[in-house]
């Protein structure tokens, strides 16, 4: 991806950084941290993947359509309601779960639930699933954006 996109994402990530800090803190104060906990760092990291992949997905299609930005605020608002993140899978009809299992993001919501709450080793899948595909995706898009950069200049 561009240096540009890289590092937009870096000062996000970073920004960030103090909220974790404090996470932990609390964490160590109320002794909630185990072991496990250490495997919340993988799953950092492969959140911080899946978002250079988005920003690198749409950074160029931005510069092309400004309503690219109003198409991606609804899809974060619908695709924050289908991941788990303000409640558990358990309240989702068992008939639906195989859909909820498609999801990488939530997979990875899951997996951070189950180390940093319950303090449980997460399932293999529920780990290497979302690496996975963003690593299929991040291959996907970095062709998408040589190819959509080549024509930039001519949409600035």
């Amino acid at each position: 991806p561009s240096i540009l996109v890289l590092a937009s994402v870096i000062e996000v990530f970073l920004t960030s950084l103090p909220g974790f800090i404090i996470l932990f803190f609390f964490l160590m104060i109320f002794n909630a941290l185990s072991p496990v906990s250490i495997l919340f760092l993988i799953q950092f990291f492969v959140l911080f993947l899946w978002t250079v992949t988005i920003a690198t997905f749409l950074a160029p299609l931005v510069v092309y359509s400004q309503d690219m930005l109003y198409v991606w605020d609804i899809f974060l608002q619908v695709f924050f309601w289908v991941t788990p993140i303000v409640y558990s899978q358990m309240l989702i009809p068992h008939s639906f779960r195989f859909l909820y299992n498609l999801n990488p993001i939530a997979q990875l919501i899951d997996s951070a639930r189950e180390v940093l709450i319950l303090h449980q080793i997460p399932s293999l899948y529920s780990i290497v699933f979302p690496f996975v595909t963003v690593m299929f995706l991040l291959i996907g898009v970095m062709f998408l954006f040589r190819r959509l950069t080549l024509y930039i200049v001519e949409h600035l």
